[in-house]
């Protein structure tokens, strides 16, 4: 990267010190990022820029800096004269972030790739818990209160209970795939008890951290995918536009759980199939 003509061209324009030397670093931090997922200033296209987003959310930066990486980006651009896939692109403020769906294909690509770094016995149940997240669109207190008796695998379904704070019962298929290691869990690595994952499902704040080190290994194996990985919260609402989309919204209800339509209804709209769409809401064209 030119940095020193970059950074004479901001002095030039203008801006004190403090500002020329803040811009020019996220001008070389953006630059390594594209070297390191093969990418150049001329092939980027706004899908990268939004794989960059993620990447910053990643690394736990507020929507106020991701924005000023962006503001450095676009005088990037600019200075190299170059199509500006980064003009006028910012994100809200306050705690709302880009929403990014993934489509089927993206997901199956992300747990096909997925692989466990763990070392305990987390490694016996991650992928599996995993693909309950993707494919049938769990939460963390739905997962923890699975017991054994509600799989059937012969039949190929899930039974989800209610309770006083869980969403509605109902009884979801499995995938094809996900019943052979559902099975080889149950037989070999399953620790004895009523609960479908044991031991850690004995305690909330247990499972909670294996599906916190489950994101952390799918932030580090997504960055060189071609897609936006935000958060297993990001993957479940994906599963939902999915639904919606192929089963219609009262339908979306019973898989979802979700007591009342309108929960599910800020959904409809969503097309994950055109990320076109989601980017021009960070991004007017017109």
């Amino acid at each position: 990267m030119e940095k020193d003509t970059f950074y004479l061209h901001l002095k030039n324009k203008g801006y004190v010190k403090e500002v020329v030397n803040y811009y020019s670093k996220n001008a070389v931090y953006y630059e390594n990022w594209l070297q390191e997922n093969k990418l150049t200033l001329t092939k980027t296209r706004y899908t990268h820029l939004m794989n960059y987003i993620g990447y910053l959310q990643a690394q736990g930066k507020s929507n106020v800096i991701i924005n000023k990486h962006l503001k450095s980006i676009e005088l990037y651009y600019n200075y190299k004269d170059i199509t500006n896939i980064a003009n006028n692109v910012r994100l809200r403020h306050g705690k709302q972030e880009a929403k990014l769906y993934l489509n089927e294909k993206d997901l199956n690509t992300l747990y096909k790739h997925y692989k466990t770094l763990a070392a305990n016995y987390y490694k016996y149940s991650d992928k599996l818990l995993l693909s309950l997240i993707i494919y049938q669109g769990l939460e963390l207190k739905e997962l923890v209160n699975l017991k054994l008796e509600d799989v059937d695998l012969e039949k190929g379904t899930l039974y989800i209970a209610s309770g006083k704070y869980l969403k509605n019962s109902r009884i979801l298929q499995l995938e094809a795939h996900q019943i052979i290691p559902l099975h080889n869990y149950i037989t070999n690595h399953k620790e004895q008890g009523e609960q479908l994952f044991l031991p850690q499902a004995k305690a909330l704040k247990r499972l909670a951290k294996q599906l916190g080190q489950i994101h952390k290994t799918l932030v580090i194996q997504t960055k060189a995918l071609e897609f936006n990985y935000q958060s297993l919260k990001q993957l479940r609402q994906s599963r939902i536009v999915y639904w919606i989309k192929y089963y219609g919204l009262r339908e979306t209800q019973y898989l979802s759980g979700h007591k009342g339509i309108d929960s599910i209804e800020r959904y409809q709209s969503e097309d994950i199939e055109d990320l076109s769409k989601q980017i021009e809401k960070l991004h007017p064209m017109g």
